[in-house]
């Protein structure tokens, strides 16, 4: 995928972001590695995320703007995060989980 990066090498990092469940459908692919600003939100990474891949991801992850969907997850390291303005500068990894509803009878 490419960089994420919007500022100088010195306050960035590299950040792995894990892809599960119909968002790994949808990007097809397991996991990117990339480049992020310290002060970049979780927000931030979201949207260039939906640039790259597209509608699809977006509906995978949201409901409407800055509602996650009900069966999808986001986790910064290992802590569930629900707050998009989270800063990702001091963490490794992003886990973003999507679940197709089971219904059924």
């Amino acid at each position: 995928m490419g960089s994420c990066n919007r500022s100088s090498k010195e306050n960035s990092q590299m950040i792995k972001v894990r892809y599960f469940g119909r968002v790994q459908f949808v990007t097809n692919r397991g996991e990117d590695k990339l480049e992020v600003s310290e002060d970049m939100s979780l927000k931030e990474l979201l949207d260039q995320l939906g640039a790259v891949y597209g509608t699809e991801f977006k509906k995978s992850v949201f409901r409407s703007e800055g509602e996650f969907r009900t069966f999808a997850s986001i986790y910064v390291d290992e802590r569930n995060v629900k707050d998009l303005d989270e800063k990702l500068g001091r963490f490794k990894e992003v886990r973003i989980i999507a679940y197709s509803p089971v219904s059924g009878g």
